[in-house]
């Protein structure tokens, strides 16, 4: 029988993947903000993929970048959220509620704090409105996506099932943050950055319910202690 990992180690994984996340994110913004290397690898990347796209890549990858749009996210979220509240999974719920509202709030902030100019060219394959670092496709999927596989993966026994819906959700967060950067809409980095940003943001949500959960186990046992005295 395989022992399931103390909160005590689950915390400090937590921990150690949100400051890693955050100290990524912090040297891609340095590096994008002072002109370093990695801002003419965005260009010359994103130059390159624009001038080799081909018409049925480029339809495909129209559509996937789709998955990463509010209009999806939302009712995936809310579909999850009402599913999860008719089970009684209320911290599980509350958590694909964090994800979308709050991936998309800290989107909005970095956004507005770097204000960093989209790619731009003659003939574009998409055209997008805003900022461009980070990329709000890429972070938001990421802690939507993410948290969903969380929680369809505390609800199977079986290990390969998990590692299943982890893969899936890998899959489709990576797709749609190259739909990003090959339809010209993104750099590089700025996909870079979302990932990081969203992952820290879902470590802090973990962590929030961790505590929240030892804090309501702590008080039950209170409670049935007192009754039983």
């Amino acid at each position: 029988m395989t022992r399931r990992p103390s909160a005590s180690s689950v915390a400090g994984l937590l921990v150690g993947v949100l400051a890693a996340s955050a100290m990524l994110f912090t040297k891609l913004a340095m590096d994008v903000s002072g002109g370093e290397p990695i801002v003419s690898f965005d260009r010359a990347t994103a130059v390159w993929l624009h001038v080799h796209a081909t018409g049925s890549v480029t339809d495909v990858l129209a559509a996937v970048t789709q998955l990463g749009a509010a209009v999806v996210l939302l009712p995936v979220t809310l579909a999850a959220a009402l599913a999860l509240l008719l089970r009684r999974r209320w911290a599980h719920a509350a958590l694909m509620g964090a994800a979308l509202v709050g991936g998309e709030a800290l989107n909005m902030a970095l956004k507005a704090a770097f204000e960093r100019p989209r790619p731009s060219f003659s003939h574009p394959l998409a055209t997008a409105t805003g900022f461009s670092f980070p990329s709000g496709h890429a972070m938001v999927a990421l802690t939507v996506y993410g948290a969903l596989a969380f929680v369809v993966s505390a609800s199977v026994k079986s290990r390969r099932a998990r590692a299943s819906v982890v893969a899936a959700a890998v899959a489709l967060v990576l797709a749609i943050g190259f739909s990003r950067v090959y339809l010209g809409v993104h750099y590089v980095s700025d996909v870079l950055a979302a990932y990081s940003a969203a992952l820290a943001w879902l470590m802090l949500c973990g962590l929030t319910l961790l505590v929240a959960s030892a804090t309501a186990g702590s008080a039950a046992r209170r409670t049935s202690s007192a009754a039983s005295s």
